[in-house]
This record gives C-alpha cells, structure tokens and sequence, in this order.
C-alpha cells in the first residue's frame, strides 16, 4: 500500500503555490506564536536556571529526543508519507500550554512549567523547522510529497516574527492591549483548531478513515512522552512536584502549530491525512495527561494539592492568585500569573532553607 501510494505521487508530484487555506493558516500562526511570544519572561529564566536538570529533560526531549522518535514511529512500516509527515510535524512541535494549565490547578511545579514553555517557545523559532527540515527533506521520509524547503522557510520566518514581536510587544503595550491580544490569540488557536477539524471531516479522507496501526502508532506519543518525563526525573532526583510537571511538559505538544505546519507543508489528499494525525493526537493527549495529574494528586501524593483538597478548592485558590497578581502578568500569561507573583515577593524576602516550591505553596495557601 505504502508503496504503490508513493508511486501515485510521484508521477503527479509538482511544487505547488500555497492555497488559500495555507495561506490563512499561516497569518493564524503568526498570531498565535506573536501570544506565545508574550508569554516570554525573561524574569523567570533568570530566577529558576538554578535548576538545570528539569529544565534540560524537558527541553532535551522537546527538541532532541522526541522529533527522533516521531521519526522512528513515521518510519514503521505500513506508515504511508502523508501519515508520516503528520507524525513528525507533531514530534517537533514546541510544547503545549495545556500543560502549565494543568500544572497550575493540580499545584505541581508551576516554575518549571512555566520557564519550560518560555525556553520553547525561544528553541522553537531555529529548532522546529531544523527539524523539520532533517526529518521530512534529508532523511528523504517526504520525498515523494515534493515538499518545498521555500515552504519550510515561511513556516520558519511566521514563528520567528511572531515571537519576536511577541516579545516586544510585553515590554512595549499596555495591560489592556496585551489583554486583549491575548484574547485574540486564544481566539487565533481556535480558529486553527476548528479550520483543520472541518476540513479534514469534509474531506475524502476523514479522521475515522484512519487505519488503526497508525492510530496506535499516535496515541502512543503521550504516553512515551509522559512516561519519559516521570522516569527521567525520579531518575534525576528532582522533587516529586518537578516530577509530576516533567510528564506533564514531555507528553504535551503544541498540536497547533503542528497544524498550521501540515497546512503550509502539504495539500489536497495528503494534506487531509496529515492532519488526522494532529486531531487523533489533541483527543489524546489531553485525556492522558489528566488521567497522570489526577493519579499523581490521588494516588501518589506527589503534587502540593493535598489528596484530601478538592479541585474547587484549588480553583478558588487560583482565583485569589490571579485578583492579588500583577497587571502585567496578568497581561501576559493568565495561567502563569499566580507564578509571577510568586517571582516579586521572592526577590524580597529573604533566603531560606525550604524550597522554592514548598515557599511558593506556602505563600498561596
């Protein structure tokens, strides 16, 4: 099947212009990473690369280990290029902020989560087309799709402006224009979400229509990853809150900008397919990683939230966070402000032996 499939392409294969879709994807991408731009505190990395084994697990398996083993799966046999290219574009993608949010409510290690997502967000503008580039172009996993390198090097200049800008953006605007542009970019992200579900369900070649070795070979992901994230921090000696956000961060991708890359990369039949990688893998992923939060609160003990606290006790929790943080914070990352409240009282207290997670806990408690 794989076989003859490529042989089709090949005698079809021609560099195509970006359509219409490509191209809204595209202006989508720029908005969304100019969001994840903004969420970039240079505070943070400063305060917390006192860490540096958390921060290199999940980093290392963002950038490095991960996008290898989105190609090793890509490569099974029976994996036909369209499936492939959506299993890779998936691997290299920078991390998810579902996994701060997650880290926020179930009270793990919110510093690391959030300096992991700040440092993604960075690594991503040279790593993920790197990537992409190494694994779709020199290993010759997409040759028969005739992907345009000029295509990667758009896809590369949308996530580099638009966290660039993103960036000057924080220091430059207002609370309420970052605000509201944090709006928007949630709505952005939306957008991409909703675009790529309805044009792959329309297609010829839905999501349901994807054959079940491949839908192994995606679900799989989350779990690798998460699992990852646990052994190689108990491996490391990081507290058990670290721990709990290393299987957070490593089992979580942005499957957005994932999207947005499919969309650039591909078209017609082989575009559709892709994509069903990216919307198997957001069904999963979020179902996995709560199953770990909730198993790591209840059962293991390992998070601040007490087995005996609720969920709407930490919520409100969060609420009080976000009424006492400041606006700028607020501004920037809502699902990290209570953190950055924690980053300015900090500087002004004194050293002490507890931890920074057990004073941090302490002070929103």
């Amino acid at each position: 099947m794989n076989s003859s499939f490529n042989a089709t392409l090949s005698n079809v294969c021609t560099y195509y212009d970006i359509d219409v879709y490509a191209q809204v994807n595209l202006f989508l991408l720029f908005v969304l990473m100019t969001t994840i731009g903004m969420t970039v505190r240079f505070s943070e990395i400063r305060n917390d690369l006192y860490r540096p084994k958390g921060l290199a697990i999940g980093l290392g398996y963002h950038f490095i280990l991960l996008p290898a083993i989105g190609y090793g799966l890509a490569s099974t046999p029976g994996v036909i290029t369209p499936f492939a290219v959506g299993l890779v574009a998936v691997s290299v993608a920078p991390g998810g902020a579902f996994a701060n949010f997650l880290a926020l409510v179930f009270q793990a290690d919110i510093p690391l989560a959030v300096l992991i997502l700040t440092l993604s967000a960075i690594l991503s503008m040279g790593l993920l087309p790197l990537n992409l580039y190494f694994y779709l172009e020199l290993t010759g996993l997409a040759l028969n799709l005739c992907i345009n390198v000029t295509y990667i090097a758009l896809t590369a200049a949308m996530i580099f402006s638009g966290v660039v800008v993103g960036m000057v953006a924080r220091h430059r605007l207002g609370f309420r224009t970052l605000e509201v542009l944090m709006v928007i970019g949630g709505l952005a992200g939306t957008a991409i979400g909703l675009m790529a579900f309805f044009h792959n369900t329309t297609s010829t070649v839905p999501v349901w229509t994807t054959p079940l070795h491949v839908i192994g070979l995606i679900v799989s992901l989350p779990f690798i990853g998460t699992a990852f994230g646990v052994v190689a921090g108990l491996a490391a000696g990081v507290d058990k809150p670290s721990v709990v956000t290393l299987g957070l961060e490593c089992g979580i991708q942005n499957k957005l900008v994932a999207i947005s890359c499919i969309s650039v990369l591909l078209t017609g039949v082989a575009r559709d397919q892709a994509l069903s990688v990216a919307i198997i893998y957001d069904t999963v992923v979020g179902l996995v990683s709560l199953v770990w939060s909730i198993v790591a609160w209840k059962c293991l003990g390992w998070t601040n939230l007490k087995r005996s606290d609720s969920l709407w006790e930490s919520f409100k929790r969060i609420r009080t966070n976000l009424k006492n943080a400041p606006e700028e914070a607020l501004g920037v990352s809502p699902l990290a402000s209570a953190d950055a409240a924690r980053v300015s009282t900090e500087m002004e207290k004194p050293v002490s032996n507890a931890t920074p997670q057990a004073a941090y806990m302490k002070e929103a408690a």
